[in-house]
Formats: C-alpha cells, sequence, structure tokens
C-alpha cells in the first residue's frame, strides 16, 4: 500500500497570519520524502481558511516537486466547475513534466454552497459541468488535443504544448460522495480510479464499476497536516 501526507491548508481558528500558515504548511509537507511517506497531496478550496483555502493546488505542488525528487504529488482534487478544462488540461501536463512523471490527477465537483456562490456558479449545474469537463480533460490526454461544445464549454480544437503523457489518463482518481457516483464515473470513461472519502475501487480499463457493495474499505487513514485524518492508503 501507498500513504500520503495529506495537505488540507486550515488555519484553525485564525491563530496565525496569512504568511505563517501557507509558510508552515509548506514546511512541514516539504519533509514527507524524508519520513518516507509516497506520496503529497493537496486539495482545493477557497474563501475559508478556518475550513480550507488552497485556491490552486497545482501551485502547490509545483513548490513541493521542486523540493523533492521521488515522491508522487497528488491533486485531491482539482474542482472541474470552476476551472477552465483547456487550463486543467496545459496545467496537469506542464506539472507532470516539472516533477518527471510523478503527478496523480484527481477531480472532484466541489462540495460547498459558499465556494459555489463565490464564483457566481449555481450549484445545481455542478454535475453537468462535471461531466461535461471531465470528458474534454480526458480526451485531452488521451489525444493532446481539447475540444468541446457542450452546453458550459464551446472550445475550438486546439493542441496543447507542452504535450501530455498520454499514460496520465490511466491514473486519474475522482472524489465521490455518493454511491452513484461511484460508479457513474468509471463507467462513463471506462479507465482509471475511482476513489471516495472513506471507500476506494480501482476500475480496470474498459470495464465498468462493481457493483457498491462490493467495494472494499480503505484500510488506514493518512497524516494530516491539519491533525484531521483522511483516507489516504491506496490498496493495491
Amino acid at each position: 500500500m501507498d500513504v500520503s501526507l495529506g495537505m488540507l491548508w486550515q488555519n484553525w481558528n485564525m491563530e496565525r497570519t496569512s504568511r505563517e500558515f501557507v509558510q508552515e504548511q509548506l514546511d512541514l509537507v516539504s519533509r514527507a520524502e524524508e519520513y518516507g511517506f509516497n506520496a503529497i497531496n493537496s486539495v482545493e478550496h477557497h474563501f475559508d481558511a478556518r475550513y480550507s483555502a488552497c485556491p490552486d493546488n497545482f501551485m502547490a505542488l509545483s513548490y513541493l516537486a521542486a523540493k523533492t525528487s521521488s515522491i508522487k504529488l497528488f491533486l485531491t482534487a482539482v474542482i472541474l466547475p470552476w476551472n477552465d478544462p483547456l487550463r486543467v488540461v496545459e496545467k496537469l501536463s506542464l506539472l507532470d513534466h516539472m516533477s518527471n512523471g510523478r503527478l496523480i490527477p484527481g477531480f472532484g465537483r466541489g462540495l460547498a454552497k459558499m465556494e459555489y456562490d463565490g464564483f457566481g456558479i449555481d450549484m445545481s449545474e455542478s454535475r453537468e459541468r462535471y461531466d461535461e469537463a471531465f470528458a474534454m480533460i480526458m480526451d485531452g490526454l488521451r489525444t493532446g488535443y481539447v475540444e468541446g461544445n457542450g452546453r458550459f464549454y464551446k472550445q475550438p480544437r486546439v493542441e496543447i504544448q507542452p504535450s501530455p503523457r498520454p499514460e496520465l489518463a490511466n491514473e486519474v482518481w475522482t472524489v465521490a460522495m455518493s454511491p452513484t457516483r461511484c460508479v457513474r464515473v468509471p463507467t462513463a470513461t471506462a479507465h482509471g480510479t475511482t476513489s471516495t472519502g472513506k471507500e476506494s475501487i480501482r476500475v480496470p480499463r474498459a470495464r465498468s464499476a462493481p457493483a457498491t457493495k462490493t467495494v472494499p474499505r480503505c484500510r488506514g487513514v493518512s497524516h494530516s497536516t491539519s491533525g484531521s485524518p483522511g483516507c489516504g492508503i491506496t490498496p493495491r
């Protein structure tokens, strides 16, 4: 199994200044490789540091890519309704090459209405936005081109440079908060891995997800920089 050190980016009770909070988080997680962790993961959250505040987990993991040499860098997760699909593919490709292939992509559709309100996006559209963006991103990773003509994203065909490593599409994780989501995503994409907060399933390529009653429970929890546990042990 692999053990990941999670960055939740919480400034508990706002006891530290913004600079102290950010620097302490980075200083602690920079030691993960030294202490034998297999991966570092970072969330994306906005507007409330008491809960969690990392508006760009690509940027955070880019910093850590330069501070480490072998540990995996895990996006947990990029919230697709808040990010342009073209830019997501570009940043995935760049960070993967910057880290010499250590990136693990992860996607989600967001949890807090407060965050949706801050972006001026109707939260009731979150699933449709996620599904549309997810398909564009996965196609972009596999082909090196991004295009779309859906309800939310009108994107003329454009080539991604630096070109993405196609194998990156086989390493994707998705956040799921319901049994239907566990089945829906891998069935639609026919590859990769789907993870929930308490359970995880590995889905073979070109096969649909198993029924939720067969999903094994996560066998442990990761260490978290905020003191809160998170599902960070990945059964192989």
